[in-house]
């Protein structure tokens, strides 16, 4: 989770393609340090690293225990990673959403990056219908945590909006005030 990072037993001309590709950058100030040119093959490099590290963890608590981390990026791919297996709506990783939302030892963030993987996709319809009793809990605590992500991370900037407001964009007004829904989640809620 730095910039810039040593490769052990490096294979000079593999490097030499991979810098002639664009797909590496080398750091020739401070040695042989490489970094990925594009965050899309860091989130692609992350996303087989979260895979891994699923497939050798049984336990949803060491599953966590090896992302070790609370960086943007680990967390982005560990939702990317999941949004993969949700894509389909009938997925089976009920068990496993179930484990890392009922777990009190697993951190608060990784919660709410599973609930949002769950708002941005078709299985959302699905948690709502087989997790009633789970919502209800603590007088809906979770429904009221789902509520509050899908407000804060399920939209996204209505440009079309903003180019119809553009006299209130001239008035100071900055057009990311101007949000829209994003996901199936905000359907999901309504006719829940």
């Amino acid at each position: 989770m730095s910039l810039f990072t040593r490769i052990e037993n490096p294979n000079p001309d593999a490097i030499k393609g991979l810098i002639a590709d664009g797909i590496i950058l080398a750091d020739e100030k401070l040695g042989e340090l490489y970094s990925p040119s594009h965050d899309i093959f860091e989130d692609i490099a992350l996303i087989r690293y979260v895979e891994q590290i699923y497939q050798g963890n049984s336990e949803v608590f060491e599953f966590f225990a090896k992302l070790d981390g609370k960086e943007p990026a680990i967390r982005r791919a560990f939702r990317l990673w999941l949004n993969d297996q949700l894509y389909d709506a009938s997925s089976t990783f009920s068990d496993f959403i179930s484990s890392v939302l009922g777990d009190l030892k697993i951190d608060q963030y990784w919660k709410d990056e599973t609930i949002i993987s769950i708002l941005s996709s078709n299985y959302s319809k699905n948690y709502f219908d087989s997790n009633i009793d789970v919502l209800k809990v603590n007088d809906w605590a979770l429904l009221v945590r789902f509520v509050h992500l899908l407000r804060t991370s399920c939209q996204e900037p209505d440009e079309q909006l903003a180019q119809q407001l553009k006299d209130d964009n001239k008035k100071g007004n900055s057009y990311w005030l101007y949000l829209k829904p994003v996901g199936p989640g905000w359907k999901t809620m309504v006719d829940f």
